[in-house]
């Protein structure tokens, strides 16, 4: 990490004369920040998509940890080629090297937010140098700090926030990261969401229109590795995919309860495979499983998934499960989609506006375990139906979500912001 350097890596020059609305619209600079890498895989598909499209792009994040997404930027992984963009650590360089013991969560976290104000208050320092055209929030990690700089942020360039989710933290470390959210949404020169349904969220809280734009969320790229072992199941069997960090709201427990209500016989022909970081819900989940008599057609992978193991994962399941109470988007289906497989997921959000009922999905309702199981003893039952379902569903990858055409819409989205707003630093 280098605090003397510009966009592209080299020494810091005076900055160039500007217009009003920005320096250049044509090639417009870009601040993207994440403090905490709450999206590290949409920023660094992001970010290489508008270096492609000829933007000047910089990551504010936290340090790289080995378990990272990617850990190091995207680009070739074969040759080398760079990916277009740089990234500063930023963020959290001591809360970082602490442990992650229960024992020294809260003072981990405690120190956290007083880095997170210290560290905001040298970035706004750090941004007046830089002289960016647009600063791009992926998350604001404590609303209520976070809107009293997005304010002097403001005087610097129009800032932007991509908001995955309307009902901000579904799965909150603390309490205060849910303060301020409202009012911070409101300090923000232009939003941007992923669905319409999102859209009209916002609208619903006193957001003008005008000041939201819709673009999708891509698809993400993971690394190919063909010598993971892996179980060598009877060509019958139905394998069930369930991945993604585990959090209530993703309705593991509902699909438990839809297994237990398949007749023996079709149970026996399905393997549920439950991949993710399951946090505190382990201990609960396994004695559910147990409890339903449906522990025998688990296959639990309660751990994080290294990214060479993930295109494995998908290339092995018949089918990958999105049970969930309630969402807006969702990285785990822009994983899934690109490898063809059937869809089984709650009609929710970006779901419901992405895919198509017995087209591309097996639509079920949020909660109900039997919808649920109706959905998957279809898929067990008509392998070759699902199979031709999932590959219509990929199709999606190439067209609607490539990141070439959600940079072409950011950037466009960008521009309008900039020859608008009354930014003139």
């Amino acid at each position: 990490m280098s605090h003397a350097v510009d966009f592209r890596g080299r020494q810091q020059v005076p900055p160039p004369s500007r217009v009003a609305g920005g320096r250049s619209l044509s090639i417009p600079r870009i601040v993207m920040l994440d403090p905490s890498a709450f999206t590290i895989p949409y920023d660094l598909h992001l970010c290489r998509a508008l270096s492609k499209g000829g933007a000047e792009v910089v990551l504010f994040t936290r340090p790289v940890r080995n378990a990272d997404y990617f850990a190091r930027p995207l680009g070739d992984q074969t040759n080398g080629t760079p990916p277009g963009y740089r990234t500063s650590e930023h963020f959290y360089h001591f809360s970082e090297r602490m442990t992650t013991s229960f024992a020294v969560r809260p003072l981990k976290r405690g120190l956290k937010a007083i880095e997170h104000v210290w560290n905001m208050a040298t970035l706004l320092r750090r941004l007046r140098r830089l002289r960016p055209d647009i600063i791009h929030f992926q998350w604001t990690v404590v609303p209520a700090v976070d809107r009293c700089f997005v304010r002097r942020l403001r005087t610097v360039a129009p800032c932007v926030l991509t908001v995955h989710d309307t009902n901000a933290f579904l799965a909150p470390s603390s309490r205060w990261q849910r303060i301020g959210w409202d009012s911070i949404l409101r300090a923000f020169d232009l939003l941007i969401v992923h669905t319409q349904a999102s859209q009209r969220a916002l609208v619903a809280k006193g957001i003008e229109e005008t000041k939201i734009s819709i673009i999708p969320h891509g698809v993400f790229d993971y690394p190919m590795n063909e010598d993971m072992n892996q179980r060598n199941l009877d060509v019958q069997t139905c394998v069930l995919l369930a991945f993604g960090s585990i959090k209530p709201y993703k309705g593991i427990d509902v699909l438990l309860r839809a297994m237990a209500l398949l007749p023996a016989e079709t149970r026996r022909n399905i393997r549920l495979v439950i991949a993710g970081n399951p946090g505190s819900l382990e201990g609960e989940l396994r004695r559910l499983a147990r409890e339903l008599g449906v522990a025998d057609s688990i296959e639990w992978l309660l751990r994080f998934i290294p990214d060479d193991e993930v295109s494995t994962l998908f290339r092995r399941c018949s089918a990958v499960v999105f049970p969930y109470r309630q969402i807006d988007a969702s990285g785990a289906l822009m994983t899934a989609l690109p490898y063809g497989k059937a869809i089984i997921a709650s009609r929710l959000g970006l779901f419901a506006e992405l895919l198509d009922q017995g087209e591309t999905a097996h639509f079920v309702e949020p909660g109900d375990p039997a919808t649920l199981a109706a959905a998957i003893a279809e898929v067990a039952k008509n392998p070759a139906d699902a199979g031709q379902m999932g590959q219509r569903a990929a199709l999606l990858a190439e067209t609607v979500l490539s990141w070439d055409r959600i940079a072409e819409m950011t950037l466009a989205a960008y521009r309008k912001l900039l020859s608008t707003a009354d930014h003139c630093p």
